[in-house]
Protein backbone atom coordinates (compact mmCIF):
# COMPACT_ATOMS: atom_id res chain seq x y z
CA UNK A 1 0.00 0.00 0.00
CA UNK A 2 1.14 3.37 -0.79
CA UNK A 3 0.78 4.95 2.77
CA UNK A 4 1.05 8.61 1.04
CA UNK A 5 -1.77 8.03 -1.47
CA UNK A 6 -3.64 6.37 1.09
CA UNK A 7 -3.25 9.40 3.21
CA UNK A 8 -4.53 11.96 0.11
CA UNK A 9 -6.99 9.97 -0.89
CA UNK A 10 -8.37 10.07 3.27
CA UNK A 11 -8.20 13.69 3.13
CA UNK A 12 -9.30 14.81 0.50
CA UNK A 13 -12.32 12.74 0.36
CA UNK A 14 -13.10 13.85 4.09
CA UNK A 15 -12.98 17.52 3.30
CA UNK A 16 -15.20 16.72 0.15
CA UNK A 17 -17.79 15.12 2.60
CA UNK A 18 -17.70 17.74 5.34
CA UNK A 19 -18.07 20.79 2.93
CA UNK A 20 -21.24 19.66 2.46
CA UNK A 21 -22.13 20.40 5.75
CA UNK A 22 -24.07 23.94 6.10
CA UNK A 23 -21.74 27.09 7.52
CA UNK A 24 -24.66 27.47 10.24
CA UNK A 25 -23.80 24.41 11.58
CA UNK A 26 -19.90 24.39 11.35
CA UNK A 27 -20.71 28.09 13.43
CA UNK A 28 -22.64 26.36 16.10
CA UNK A 29 -19.74 23.81 16.82
CA UNK A 30 -16.82 26.84 16.69
CA UNK A 31 -18.67 28.56 19.68
CA UNK A 32 -19.82 26.03 21.82
CA UNK A 33 -16.38 24.60 21.27
CA UNK A 34 -14.16 28.05 22.10
CA UNK A 35 -11.52 28.39 23.25
CA UNK A 36 -10.58 25.09 21.13
CA UNK A 37 -11.02 25.05 17.71
CA UNK A 38 -14.05 22.62 16.52
CA UNK A 39 -13.91 19.31 14.96
CA UNK A 40 -13.92 15.49 14.96
CA UNK A 41 -11.51 12.77 14.83
CA UNK A 42 -11.95 8.89 14.17
CA UNK A 43 -9.97 6.00 12.96
CA UNK A 44 -9.79 3.13 10.32
CA UNK A 45 -8.05 0.40 9.97
CA UNK A 46 -6.88 -0.61 5.89
CA UNK A 47 -4.56 -3.59 5.03
CA UNK A 48 -3.58 -3.70 8.74
CA UNK A 49 -2.45 0.09 8.74
CA UNK A 50 -4.58 2.09 10.91
CA UNK A 51 -5.39 5.47 10.27
CA UNK A 52 -6.84 8.88 12.07
CA UNK A 53 -9.34 10.53 9.80
CA UNK A 54 -10.47 13.44 10.84
CA UNK A 55 -11.64 18.13 10.59
CA UNK A 56 -11.01 21.37 12.44
CA UNK A 57 -12.81 24.39 11.80
CA UNK A 58 -12.65 27.95 13.50
CA UNK A 59 -12.95 31.33 12.15
CA UNK A 60 -11.09 32.89 9.49
CA UNK A 61 -10.70 36.46 10.24
CA UNK A 62 -13.34 36.80 12.84
CA UNK A 63 -16.52 35.63 14.55
CA UNK A 64 -19.34 34.59 12.42
CA UNK A 65 -17.35 35.51 9.29
CA UNK A 66 -15.85 33.17 7.06
CA UNK A 67 -14.75 29.46 8.13
CA UNK A 68 -11.62 27.51 7.66
CA UNK A 69 -12.21 23.89 7.24
CA UNK A 70 -9.45 21.55 7.52
CA UNK A 71 -9.76 17.64 7.13
CA UNK A 72 -6.63 15.54 8.25
CA UNK A 73 -5.36 12.04 7.67
CA UNK A 74 -2.94 10.54 10.00
CA UNK A 75 -0.72 7.36 9.59
CA UNK A 76 1.47 6.13 12.15
CA UNK A 77 4.26 3.69 10.46
CA UNK A 78 7.33 3.34 9.92
CA UNK A 79 9.92 6.09 11.07
CA UNK A 80 7.20 7.88 12.05
CA UNK A 81 3.62 9.85 11.79
CA UNK A 82 2.47 11.03 8.40
CA UNK A 83 0.27 13.33 7.71
CA UNK A 84 -1.67 15.51 5.14
CA UNK A 85 -3.99 17.90 5.27
CA UNK A 86 -6.75 19.76 2.92
CA UNK A 87 -8.17 22.71 3.62
CA UNK A 88 -11.23 24.81 2.31
CA UNK A 89 -13.28 28.04 3.17
CA UNK A 90 -17.04 27.62 4.06
CA UNK A 91 -17.90 31.44 3.05
CA UNK A 92 -20.74 32.63 5.47
CA UNK A 93 -24.37 33.04 3.71
CA UNK A 94 -25.12 36.73 2.59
Amino acid sequence: MDIQATLVELAEGHLDTMRRVPWDAFAKSIRRCLPASAGETFGCEIDETYFDIGDTARWVDFPDGDILLTAHATANCGAGPERVERSAVIARPI
